[in-house]
This record gives C-alpha cells, sequence and structure tokens, in this order.
C-alpha cells in the first residue's frame, strides 16, 4: 500500500485543528480548517504564576485558521471517522502508518492522503466501483480525529470559515 500527499489543494504546512463534515444522500461535503498560531495576548499568556509562565515562554496557542479546506465528494461508497489516529479500520493501515509522508521538516503525518492500493477500496465488489480509477479512498487527519472517505473527489478549494 502506498500514500499519496494530496498537493492539488496547495501544500500543506500545518495540521487541520478542526473539520466540519456535511453529508446528504449522495454529497459529501468536509470542511478541514487548518491550525494557526495565535501570536500576541491571549488569556493564558497574562497568566500570573511563574510555573505556567515558564511553560508558555517559547510557546504558541494553536487555534483554528479563518479559512478551510473545502471538500465535495460524489459517488460516496463509505464513511468512516474515529477519534484515534491510528484506528484500522479497514486492515492494512496501521501496519505501513508510519511510512506515511509527513509535512516538510515536520515529524507529523501529513493531514491529506490519498490510500493506494486501498485494501478498503479492494473490498468493494466490482459493482460498487472496486476498478474505477475515479472512487479514490481519501484519509483527512485533523487534531480530533481522522476522516477516510471512499468516493469520488469532485471539488476542492479554500474558502472563509464560517460556523
Amino acid at each position: 500500500m502506498n500514500f499519496r500527499k494530496m498537493t492539488e489543494f496547495g501544500i500543506l504546512e500545518t495540521g487541520f485543528r478542526n473539520a466540519q463534515m456535511n453529508v446528504d444522500f449522495d454529497l459529501l461535503v468536509l470542511k478541514l480548517i487548518p491550525e494557526t498560531k495565535l501570536i500576541g495576548p491571549s488569556d493564558l499568556r497574562r497568566e500570573q504564576n511563574n510555573t505556567i509562565l515558564k511553560l508558555l515562554k517559547s510557546s504558541q496557542e494553536v487555534v483554528e485558521a479563518k479559512t478551510c479546506l473545502h471538500l465535495s465528494f460524489e459517488y460516496i461508497k463509505a464513511v468512516a471517522f474515529d477519534s484515534d489516529l491510528d484506528a484500522d479500520l479497514f486492515g492494512g493501515l496501521k501496519k505501513q502508518w508510519m511510512e506515511a509522508p509527513k509535512v516538510e521538516g515536520r515529524s507529523f503525518i501529513y493531514p491529506l492522503l490519498e490510500i493506494l492500493d486501498s485494501p478498503w477500496k479492494a473490498q468493494l465488489p466490482e459493482w460498487r466501483g472496486r476498478d474505477d480509477p475515479d472512487i479514490k479512498h481519501v484519509r483527512a487527519i485533523t487534531a480530533e480525529c481522522s476522516f477516510d472517505i471512499l468516493a469520488e473527489l469532485t471539488s476542492g478549494d479554500w474558502r472563509k470559515f464560517e460556523r
């Protein structure tokens, strides 16, 4: 099994902080909200406790960005998400997970991957798209959970994030 960094929407230099998913019959929309570092004063930085101040001295608070990657999927075959990044819901992912590409210059796994030669997709019957090259196994990783989507990715772009 191989992993491919999905860079068609730009090269990601941070992880995703959060996500929103909406499913409407055969359309799935996934909004992936990147993390951004908050620079400047915050309630934590105004803390008077010396121990906390020492811990915060070289850190930055991480919050959700004001933009999101808006992905639309059609012809949905399956969707799964789990709060455990290492969850192996489909067999075969976990044993090679440490080989997944990392964010350039960082130690964490690239947050948007296509799983090539997916064992999950291989389980589909032929009539459900097992051999259809447009049906992709996409894995999106956030700070909170991971999403696995088996569907056709029809569009993706960066938009202002609105709750």
